[in-house]
């Protein structure tokens, strides 16, 4: 923290490891310096965890991911716990057009009436699939809060209320072509930019999500070519497990 610092920006899950963020802490800490803590709710959704319960001030969503759920939308949200701010950022939104089109707003909604289901649904498949890979020789390392071995399952408990989300990643050998045949032979988790839809997809994030880092920082951060993060769709879990069984063979 600085002189000049005004916010504190923290995932409540962080992309792509998993660390888990004891918002109540976080909340007290930034309030005793005199300052916002803007939470990025998206990999927990409302469904598990609230953050203005927490002390937070303000909320991020993105609407793309498991609020609308469906893969069709490209939306984000603010939450606002002060109305000074949430009149702020309308008038922000009024003027620099940061509106949703009709259509967007409405399959928004849309997804959201279905968002508690879906989300116990991802959370229910990712946790069998996260004590699977735990134990697959191929595999190094899991990153799941679900995961009784995760240094944070205790806090992600009392957070998400028993559910821990569809995003995990895990650990291959540092080695290109291990990852690049993981991906190839796998057909129930395609390479997806996006994350959150009702379809399960994997992603890369030394070459997606973190690219735009340093060596150096990638490496200090944990993200190497072996790292892989899958998001767990709704389908029916079995498949998925045989699917994964097969591409890491």
């Amino acid at each position: 923290m600085q002189a000049t610092t005004k916010l504190l920006l923290c995932e409540t899950m962080s992309n792509p490891l998993l660390r888990v963020v004891d918002l109540r802490a976080m909340a007290t800490e930034c309030h005793r310096h005199g300052l916002k803590l803007v939470v990025d709710n998206t990999f927990a959704t409302p469904v598990l965890t609230k953050p203005l319960t927490y002390g937070a001030d303000l909320v991020l969503h993105s609407v793309t991911k498991y609020l609308a759920g469906h893969s069709d939308v490209t939306a984000g949200a603010v939450v606002a716990r002060a109305a000074e701010d949430a009149a702020r950022l309308r008038q922000i939104g009024i003027v620099f057009g940061l509106t949703l089109s009709p259509m967007e707003s409405w399959l928004s909604v849309r997804g959201m009436k279905t968002m508690r289901l879906r989300v116990a649904a991802h959370s229910h498949n990712a946790q069998q699939v996260a004590e699977f890979l735990e134990v697959h020789p191929a595999v190094e390392a899991v990153y799941y809060p679900g995961l009784l071995t995760h240094p944070q399952h205790g806090l992600a408990t009392m957070q998400g209320h028993g559910l821990f989300s569809g995003m995990l990643s895990f650990r291959l050998p540092d080695d290109a072509a291990v990852v690049n045949r993981f991906m190839q032979r796998s057909e129930r988790f395609p390479f997806a930019p996006s994350l959150a839809g009702v379809d399960s997809s994997c992603s890369h994030p030394l070459y997606t999500s973190h690219r735009a880092l340093t060596d150096e920082q990638r490496a200090e951060l944990g993200i190497t070519v072996g790292l892989v993060r899958l998001s767990v769709g709704i389908e029916p879990v079995e498949e998925l497990l045989a699917d994964l069984a097969h591409a890491l063979s």
